[in-house]
């Protein structure tokens, strides 16, 4: 029969490694981007479109022969990782041709820096929001998201032997994603589920590689009007601290949001106050340094009349390596029957749905320090 050219590519996930693979899957990226107040980093979105994906040629030596792949192209990708396990991401290939070659081309090396499991936030906003505005903490155990091509192959008489043409068919997108039982997010995403509400959900990896150290983010608390007493609540990616008194100290409310899992101790320092008199300043570090967070939102139940205000005088600039995959959709599927280290853990799949108000079903995007595709 005629010469089928398959394989399969398995690495680490990686906002280095990625950008040929999805440029040969999902889309050919466009020049990337400098992200506002970067100097090093570069952003590259893949989306599937009308364009047609690059192909490419793969070089491959088996130990008795130099084989080249004419004219692959990704089918599918598989991204699987876990909290306390690795990241890896699984692309399935097809070519048109496979000739034996006399030598391995040479390429320029670099170190690449790869993402591990404990290097992923989850990030869940409604259907048509901003991705990246919510974030589930505690909540995540594991995730298998799968994307397809289905492409298939043309034959023609005189192609020699060989696929002449590989062919898309329709994309298809799902997500197991894997949740904590007890944690709030998950009651939400079951009620979203029940209700078939759509919504908007990130994968986040990486974080950790420093490409421009960048600024860290400063806030403020100011009273607009008249404050004698009462309670207030700081809001921040979806979580609430305890309850704060309307004169609480800088100690007592930098203690209330380093509790916070979206925070965690160490990656904030308050100083200034006591409110109502002294504003209070917010400066985020640690595991937040150089990132441009969402603001923090106050919720009070104040007396004399007056409010609270959030400023951000010095928003955060600075990049990290990261890989982020937006998928909007709907909740398929719910499997309530498992378990992880004698905890109850709710799977929960996401089919995508195409999302007109951020024209995509899907989107990658990579942040890195390289500055061009195939180099």
């Amino acid at each position: 029969g005629p010469v089928m050219v398959n394989g399969s590519v398995k690495m680490p996930m990686s906002a280095d490694e990625l950008l040929e693979m999805l440029a040969i899957t999902i889309a050919p990226s466009a020049a990337p981007s400098t992200p506002s107040g970067a100097t090093n980093a570069r952003q590259f979105d893949f989306t599937p479109g009308n364009t047609s994906p690059d192909s490419a040629t793969i070089e491959r030596h088996d130990g008795a022969r130099i084989r080249r792949a004419l004219g692959v192209r990704g089918d599918t990708v598989t991204v699987a990782g876990s909290a306390n396990g690795p990241n890896d991401v699984t692309f399935g290939l097809m070519g048109l041709d496979l000739p034996t070659l006399g030598s391995l081309t040479s390429l320029t090396d670099r170190v690449p820096t790869f993402m591990e499991g404990y290097e992923t936030k989850l990030f869940v906003d409604a259907f048509g929001g901003t991705p990246g505005t919510t974030q589930y903490s505690g909540t995540l155990i594991n995730w298998n998201v799968k994307f397809g091509n289905q492409l298939g192959r043309k034959f023609f008489a005189d192609n020699a032997n060989k696929t002449g043409a590989l062919i898309p068919g329709p994309v298809q997108i799902t997500a197991d994603l894997t949740f904590e039982a007890a944690a709030a997010g998950t009651l939400t995403e079951f009620n979203n589920w029940e209700s078939q509400t759509s919504r908007l959900v990130r994968l986040e990896f990486g974080q950790n590689a420093v490409i421009d150290a960048g600024t860290n983010e400063v806030q403020t608390l100011t009273v607009s009007g008249t404050v004698s007493g009462g309670t207030y609540i700081i809001n921040f990616r979806g979580q609430q601290t305890a309850s704060l008194a309307y004169n609480a100290t800088a100690a007592a409310i930098q203690a209330a949001l380093e509790a916070l899992g979206a925070i965690g101790s160490g990656n904030v320092a308050v100083t200034g106050g006591a409110l109502p008199g002294t504003p209070a300043t917010i400066t985020f570090q640690g595991a937040l340094a150089g990132l441009d967070v969402p603001a923090v939102t106050i919720t009070s139940s104040l007396t004399g009349g007056g409010s609270y205000l959030v400023a951000t005088p010095t928003p955060g600039v600075g990049y990290r390596k990261a890989v982020q995959l937006d998928i909007p959709g709907n909740w398929s599927a719910t499997d309530l029957n498992k378990d992880d280290q004698g905890t109850r853990v709710y799977q929960l799949s996401l089919q995508y749905l195409y999302d007109p108000t951020n024209a995509f079903g899907l989107r990658w995007r990579a942040i890195t320090n390289r500055t061009a595709i195939y180099s």
